[in-house]
């Protein structure tokens, strides 16, 4: 064993990490005993159409910080402004929500500018905890829009975002204390091949510390549309990638990302409760019912909390048993 004397000029970056109260989710993006979500990273969150990724990007964007501002850079404008406070909320935030601007005095604003304004944002107000752009594939150049429908703009959109991700990457390394922006992200097949590309060029793919993909693993409730989200991790800078980083979601649409019930399910999956007619936990040595799925459901849609505090309490008690990290 050798005790080299390593000198160091300058400071040495650490891994800040902010917890996503999402048990699964965070173990994915953990490393080394280390549980929680890297902050100064850039998070690409993809999938196809309606499986949550606006969802997950709002919810973690409230969770950086419990207090000061968001921005969000609407590049759809298909915004849902209640939608929108409710899954913040469920995060358990309670700052401010900075709309970037559709329009100015000149008339609708270039998706450009507005990008631009929410990355500069992470860096310029200090009050800024996160900042969201939905979706990069909507991204119009300005050429595009001044062109004909006939014209073609190759590679238009992939040096936007790669100037957005480049700017965004410096300010969040700079910034007085640890920050994160979310960019929601589609997927299309790969031509006459297996697998998927997500439009926006090779430069995010680079830039970003966390890849994450969304897919849609069971409906919970067809009446509401309840359902299992699973979120695949398929990059990660600080801990790299294995087929384990798997996080699970539970969204209730028009509400949002649901940490009760998610809660639940990650007991569920890891063997401290049991799904049957009814679900079951191990209270005090003995398989106990919590209650059918369809009250815990209907319990999670009115905030009560007390339903799940078992599942809470197990998740908890797992993380401060020895090898826990193996789990």
């Amino acid at each position: 064993m050798t005790s080299n004397l390593i000198l160091v000029e300058g400071t040495i970056p650490t891994v800040e990490r902010f917890k996503t109260g999402l048990w699964s989710l965070d173990h994915a993006l953990g490393q080394n005993g280390m549980w929680g979500a890297p902050l100064r990273s850039i998070y690409e969150i993809y999938g196809h159409p309606h499986v949550g990724k606006s969802s997950l990007s709002y919810y973690l964007a409230g969770r950086v910080q419990p207090t000061g501002k968001i921005v969000i850079a609407d590049i759809e404008g298909t915004m849902d402004g209640a939608y929108l406070t409710s899954c913040v909320g469920q995060s358990g935030f309670h700052g401010t929500i900075k709309i970037v601007d559709y329009a100015d005095k000149k008339g609708p604003r270039h998706h450009e500018a507005m990008m631009q304004e929410a990355a500069d944002a992470l860096y310029d107000d200090e009050t800024v905890n996160a900042s969201v752009v939905d979706s990069l594939g909507m991204i119009q150049p300005i050429m595009e829009r001044e062109g004909d429908l006939e014209e073609a703009f190759v590679g238009r959109r992939a040096l936007i975002v790669a100037k957005w991700a480049r700017r965004a990457s410096a300010w969040l390394r700079s910034a007085s204390r640890g920050k994160a922006t979310f960019v929601v992200n589609h997927v299309n097949p790969i031509i006459g091949g297996r697998g998927h590309v997500t439009p926006g060029g090779q430069a995010l793919k680079y830039a970003a510390s966390v890849r994450l993909m969304m897919y849609r693993a069971e409906t919970l409730d067809e009446t509401d549309g309840t359902f299992l989200a699973e979120c695949k991790i398929e990059k990660l800078r600080y801990g790299g990638v294995a087929k384990e980083r798997k996080g699970l979601v539970v969204i209730i649409p028009g509400i949002g990302i649901s940490p009760l019930l998610t809660s639940m399910f990650d007991c569920i999956t890891l063997g401290l409760a049991k799904r049957e007619a009814s679900i079951k936990a191990m209270v005090r040595g003995e398989w106990t019912s919590v209650g059918r799925i369809g009250s815990l459901l209907e319990a999670a849609r009115n905030g009560d909390t007390g339903r799940f505090d078992v599942f809470r309490e197990m998740l908890d008690m797992k993380d401060m048993t020895p090898g826990a990290e193996n789990g």
